[in-house]
């Protein structure tokens, strides 16, 4: 068979060039194409938005923010017109020895101005903001080329240190960052007014129009009083400082109502000076300090037995110098080691050690206690969402040891607040209900939670009221004139993996008067120095003060005088 062969043609170069520039041609239009999708379509939107910066700027202005009112509408916190002063470090004919002088007159750092009038990167920045009347005038007088003058607002705060906590504080562009400021601050900043500027290559402003917004700004007017919140601050920065003590907190409540009328905290800053400023006098300690609360919490576990008819007041306890739980013995408090008995009534009035773990170890039904424990609103927050209110801790009852048991009858081994705590003490003063606490009629209010039957509560409120005289451990809570009823408590700080002797904190929680409670007071001290660090010492006189002052300016009617009129 014959084979054949084709013989193959020899490409010219020129068929070559042609070939290639063909293929480059198609190759490049396709890479057009692409670039082209992915520009128009997958980038557009972004591209677009970018180069509109170039020519057009949108700026969004702040209203005048809303006044935080006191509850007979006296100004809390309010705003006043501002000036603040900037530099364009493109176009300025500011030196060297100027930028000194001012730094020294302001006390301002301006390296960012020096290195910007090199640079030219920037085309504005701040010299100083909220300056007075005195600073924008310094500046003016210096004939300087590039300055701008921005009217601003500056949030003002008549009380200021007395309230400082529970209004809180703005940062410099009015946006609430503690506190109430910070709990209200969509209400009090409403919408903002949009500004649109459109600019030509140079970058100068060729036209402008603005877009009004709503005016939804609001003032929010809230429970507190300010003659409550006075009395109360200044009672206690007397004890604080008398006491020598780290800090304290006071907490005052409408008895009826549960409006906050007063929350005061020692030491304090001044909300209008931010220089002093400190983050530790910043925080409102009355909701966001945790601490075991003591003997404080021998009157739930007595109420709660009453009320389940597991015991009586005049139920008799064996007391002695120390018992033995779990291996380790727990002593008597000092006065009363020497006792032999106790009644229920005496366990609360001398505020005995074995006593509450005697009655609380009769309490059998774990997930009852806990139940009851939880709804007083031990482990859970107040329901007033206070910016960083932190919720105390309340082990889970499967967890609880007979150690666990024993010290939760006199308040180690949990924790509370001192909002949650003097809240809880309602179900005293409220017939057995368990108030909700609000700051403002904007906040939202639950039902009222019954816990103990009236008779329980009526009775626990003898017992209590028994604290409060020279047989119990309170007679520096007296107020003259008033029946008042309360309870003290006084711990030993946690620290390093055990209990530090040499530090304490003393609570008392109190009402009055009595008869038809008016109002429900906390007051806590942490760290005194000296051997007085009892609650009965350094925290029921604070009470006595507070609750004797507002009732003057209340004008609550005395024994005598209620009886007068009866009569």
């Amino acid at each position: 068979m014959e084979k054949t062969f084709k013989i193959k043609e020899k490409i010219s170069f020129q068929e070559w060039r042609t070939r290639f520039i063909v293929l480059t041609i198609i190759f490049s239009f396709c890479i057009v194409i692409c670039r082209s999708f992915y520009l128009q379509v997958i980038t557009g939107d972004k591209l677009s938005k970018k180069g509109k910066l170039g020519y057009s700027r949108t700026v969004l202005q702040s209203k005048f923010r809303g006044n935080i009112f006191d509850r007979n509408m006296f100004p809390l916190a309010t705003s006043v017109p501002v000036d603040s002063i900037g530099i364009d470090p493109t176009n300025t004919n500011i030196n060297t020895f100027q930028i000194a002088k001012i730094e020294k007159y302001l006390g301002v750092n301006l390296n960012k101005l020096r290195k910007n009038l090199i640079t030219k990167k920037r085309k504005f920045l701040y010299i100083k903001r909220h300056l007075s009347s005195a600073q924008l005038k310094f500046i003016m007088n210096m004939d300087i080329s590039g300055l701008a003058i921005i009217k601003e607002q500056k949030r003002y705060y008549p009380l200021g240190e007395i309230s400082a906590q529970i209004i809180g504080i703005n940062d410099l562009d009015g946006k609430g960052i503690e506190g109430s400021e910070l709990m209200y601050d969509n209400l009090l900043r409403g919408n903002q007014e949009v500004h649109h500027f459109i600019k030509d290559n140079a970058g100068k402003t060729i036209s402008s129009f603005k877009i009004n917004s709503k005016n939804n700004v609001e003032d929010v007017q809230q429970t507190i009083d300010k003659r409550v919140q006075t009395i109360a601050y200044d009672a206690l920065k007397s004890s604080v400082i008398k006491n020598k003590a780290k800090e304290g907190s006071v907490v005052v409540i409408d008895a009826n109502s549960g409006d906050l009328l007063a929350v005061a905290n020692y030491p304090s800053f001044n909300p209008n000076n931010r220089s002093t400023y400190r983050h530790d006098s910043i925080r409102n300690k009355a909701f966001t300090d945790l601490f075991e609360p003591g003997s404080t919490m021998k009157p739930f576990f007595a109420a709660y037995a009453i009320d389940k008819g597991i015991a009586t007041s005049h139920d008799i306890y064996r007391i002695g110098d120390k018992i033995k739980i779990s291996g380790s013995y727990i002593n008597e408090n000092e006065k009363i080691k020497n006792f032999n008995h106790l009644t229920l009534k005496q366990v609360i009035q001398k505020s005995s050690q074995i006593g509450a773990v005697r009655i609380r170890n009769s309490l059998y039904d774990k997930h009852g206690v806990w139940n009851f424990l939880t709804k007083l609103g031990f482990g859970k927050d107040s329901g007033l969402k206070f910016p960083g209110e932190r919720i105390g801790k309340l082990k889970d009852y499967e967890t609880w040891t007979q150690s666990d048991i024993a010290s939760q009858s006199f308040g180690y081994g949990l924790s509370t607040n001192l909002l949650q705590l003097t809240r809880s003490y309602s179900i005293f003063s409220s017939k057995g209900d368990l108030i909700q606490v609000k700051l403002s009629n904007k906040d939202k209010k639950d039902n009222v939670v019954n816990l103990i039957k009236i008779s329980t509560a009526n009775e626990m409120t003898k017992i209590l009221a028994s604290v409060v005289s020279y047989a119990g451990s309170a007679p520096g809570a007296k107020v003259d004139g008033y029946d008042v009823a309360g309870k003290t408590g006084t711990v030993r700080i946690a620290e390093n993996g055990g209990y530090n002797s040499q530090k304490h904190r003393g609570t008392f929680v109190g009402f009055a008067p009595i008869k038809d409670p008016k109002l429900l007071v906390g007051v806590s001290i942490n760290r005194p120095e000296g051997a007085n660090y009892y609650a009965g010492k350094i925290a029921a006189p604070v009470f006595s003060e507070v609750v004797s002052e507002i009732f003057r300016y209340l004008q609550v009617p005395t024994k005598i005088r209620d009886s007068i009129e009866t009569f």
